[in-house]
């Protein structure tokens, strides 16, 4: 059940990142660098959903290693099997693996996403030259609201 949740947090944040690449490449100028355009688009897409399955397996079986059985529980800890869902961790170098897989694939996406946003915003400050004020309007509240769901996470 836990595997169910990592891989619908990490394919929220993938997704997050593919519209927001998505909408970086439909401001900034074609000769900028890293807008990719087409199959090359696909394959940033593919990548990224690629080392983040690669993640997701290492993470599950990390998770197999470090759960803790229900009857190993410490007698402290036994109203967590109230909870609808749970999960007692042990400590061992497991989760010091775990937690170092989490933030190599982490930091870099969440680097890149707020690389792009602060990327946009430059672009609609001084950029976007032939663009109308209403134009420029929208992709302020665009960014205004792409910048609000990263506090989110």
């Amino acid at each position: 059940l836990q595997i169910i949740f990592v891989v619908l947090f990490g394919e929220v944040i993938n997704s997050y990142f593919s519209c927001v690449y998505y909408r970086r490449n439909l401001i900034i100028p074609e000769d900028a660098r890293f807008r990719f355009t087409g199959w090359k688009e696909l394959c940033v897409n593919l990548g990224l959903r690629g080392c983040g399955f690669i993640v997701y397996t290492i993470v599950f079986f990390l998770i197999l290693e470090i759960e803790t059985p229900v009857d190993e529980i410490p007698i402290s800890m036994k109203w967590v099997e109230k909870e609808p869902s749970f999960i007692v961790l042990k400590v061992n170098y497991y989760l010091y693996a775990l937690a170092f897989v989490m933030l190599v694939w982490g930091m870099p996406v969440f680097t890149l996403i707020s690389v792009i946003i602060r990327e946009l915003s430059h672009e609609i400050k001084h950029g976007m030259v032939h663009a109308s004020i209403a134009t420029k309007r929208l992709q302020v509240t665009f960014n205004y609201n792409v910048t609000s769901s990263v506090s989110l996470f």
